[in-house]
């Protein structure tokens, strides 16, 4: 047999310590937008300036786009916040996925070990979908860090092809 009124306390108690917790997410992912924000916009600045280097170009790309990515994280975290609360949007855009391919392969490509190699067989010709941009740049990205994580030697290959109706 229970005591109604025990129960009744712990279910209060963790009710608070979610509301607690939803509330920490939001402030840190607030406060991590902020510099995010300067990475990002100092690499594009450096980027569109006219002293910059093929090779400097390439790194301020990597740079750039990670940032991004982080960005995108924060966001996911403000996402299950707000899912949890029965308030997370879903967009619906084209999205071009040679573009996100080559996002993600640049940034994650120097995660690779000397043994591995990531290929983007992702062509230009690829057809725009219909998605969620976020979404679907954070299925490829966990795919392909999953492949990383767990190849040893070889080759990782990414590639997409359109499936007839």
């Amino acid at each position: 047999e229970y005591d109604t009124s025990t129960l009744k306390s712990v279910q209060l108690e963790l009710l608070d310590a979610h509301t607690k917790q939803e509330h920490f997410f939001a402030a840190v992912s607030h406060e991590l937008r902020t510099p995010l924000n300067g990475i990002i916009g100092l690499s594009e600045s450096l980027l569109a300036g006219p002293r910059c280097d093929e090779r400097t170009r390439g790194v301020l790309t990597v740079i750039r786009r990670s940032g991004v990515r982080l960005a995108g994280l924060v966001n996911d975290l403000l996402d299950a916040v707000a899912s949890k609360r029965n308030t997370l949007r879903i967009t619906h855009t084209r999205i071009t996925l040679p573009e996100v391919v080559s996002g993600v392969v640049d940034v994650l490509s120097p995660l690779c070990s000397d043994n591995v190699r990531l290929v983007n067989k992702v062509t230009a010709s690829a057809p725009e979908v219909l998605g969620d941009g976020n979404r679907v740049n954070q299925i490829i990205t966990n795919l392909v860090s999953n492949a990383i994580k767990f190849t040893e030697r070889g080759f990782i290959s990414v590639s997409a092809e359109e499936e007839e109706r």
